[in-house]
């Protein structure tokens, strides 16, 4: 039974979907109790602050290549010309935004003092970026051969793990800390690039310009939606880094990497049921929300129990994996436990019903008031109560709106597709 669910590719892809995100979010908690460990919270949270600012240049890096050419790769994977256009247009284009990203970092840097005091960490951190350039997931996606992507990143995500614990052994080892993360992603992209010749016969030509810019256009309309979306979170820990201390970061980015591999969990979930939806709304709406309430609850009803757990082993896994001197850690790990449970809500309402039914500007404008409603909560309570609070509060805060919101639209229309007689078959 298990090895003939195994062969069917969606499942099978979803499991090394899981891989590729255990590699990203749960391998490092394993570095986590040493971490905190071994450096002071002040020095945690510097190295945990300048990883936060990666992510906005992974997210430029990223685009929405991830979308836009893992569909274009599924549709002409066939067409080696075709494909091979594709793969140079993109690796350029990823070139040029990470170099962009790179120059805004520095001059970022070097132009805020608070930043400048500890340089040397950034460009070291940056190295995670370097790895997103390398790393060509959307092409493994759309050609739907991930088993060689995924044991490469787990191997060298491991020999990452590996080096840190022979390499850092005090508070002055924060900026070794940074390189040996970000120098651990990086390795696993670069392998990882060097693994395409081996699953598909590609002919490197030098893309035009217009086929660049052709790419970047393509991709332009998931990238503000996607940048969007993950401009409040990284952003929040930007300013709490600028009007708080490190110690705050550090109290916060303990807890939130807890969180972050819980939420990580979903994603795999999304992706195997996300086409299976779309296929559905494709033939009729009405299909799209009878599964929807079929299995809404299947769909997240698991996360809140995960939270509900969270909420009563919250203290303890702060003291097992960061120690004693995280105390601070444990409210703000409480006040996120349902956070993995809301996104799974979320995703039923908005991935699952408004953008397979095409109700794009509705999800949006919904986003990008979530967004707002996440900077007008969050400076009041930066004057009120501890930082790396306050972070827990806004994010919780915005993640229920957005469920509201989101379900609130869902109930308005998908009752009225339930009232339009179904299509005669």
């Amino acid at each position: 039974m298990l090895s003939k669910l195994f062969k069917n590719v969606q499942v099978r892809n979803v499991m090394l979907l899981y891989v590729v995100q255990f590699s990203s979010y749960l391998m490092p908690l394993i570095t986590l109790p040493y971490l905190s460990r071994v450096l002071s919270p002040e020095k945690f949270g510097l190295v945990a602050y300048a990883q936060s600012i990666m992510w906005y240049f992974v997210t430029l890096t990223e685009y929405s290549f991830n979308l836009s050419a893992t569909r274009q790769v599924a549709i002409h994977r066939d067409d080696k010309e075709k494909l091979s256009q594709v793969f140079g247009s993109v690796m350029v284009a990823k070139a040029i935004l990470t170099l962009v990203g790179f120059v805004v970092l520095m001059g970022a840097v070097f132009a805020i003092p608070k930043l400048r005091a500890h340089w040397e960490v950034y460009p070291l951190a940056f190295l995670t970026v370097a790895g997103s350039f390398f790393f060509p997931l959307w092409l493994f996606q759309g050609l739907q051969k991930l088993e060689q992507a995924a044991i490469r990143d787990f191997a060298a995500k491991l020999l990452g793990i590996i080096a840190l614990f022979l390499l850092v052994h005090k508070d002055s080892d924060y900026a070794m800390a940074a390189a040996v993360q970000g120098g651990s992603v990086a390795i696993a992209g670069f392998i990882g690039l060097l693994t395409v010749p081996f699953l598909v016969k590609l002919q490197w030509r030098r893309p035009s310009y217009e086929d660049v810019r052709q790419v970047l256009v393509e991709g332009w309309p998931l990238f503000l939606s996607i940048a969007a979306s993950s401009f409040a979170a990284i952003t929040n820990i930007a300013i709490m880094g600028l009007y708080s201390n490190s110690a705050e970061v550090g109290y916060y980015s303990g807890a939130q990497r807890i969180i972050a591999a819980l939420r990580a969990m979903v994603g795999p979930i999304v992706a195997a049921v996300y086409p299976f939806v779309s296929a559905k709304a494709g033939r009729s709406e009405r299909e799209a929300v009878s599964f929807i309430q079929r299995y809404a609850a299947w769909l997240s009803i698991p996360f809140l129990a995960i939270g509900v757990a969270l909420l009563t082993i919250g203290p303890w896994m702060i003291r097992l994996l960061l120690g004693n001197k995280y105390g601070p850690s444990i409210l703000v790990i409480q006040i996120m436990a349902l956070s993995p449970f809301l996104l799974a809500l979320s995703h039923v309402y908005s991935t699952y019903y408004m953008l397979t039914c095409g109700h794009d500007k509705a999800w949006m404008r919904i986003m990008l008031g979530c967004v707002a409603l996440n900077f007008v909560v969050l400076f009041p309570l930066l004057f009120l109560m501890r930082g790396s609070l306050a972070l827990a509060v806004t994010g919780m805060v915005t993640d229920v709106v957005a469920v509201a919101s989101y379900w609130r639209f869902y109930r308005k229309h998908a009752l009225q597709s339930l009232e339009v007689p179904a299509p005669l078959s």
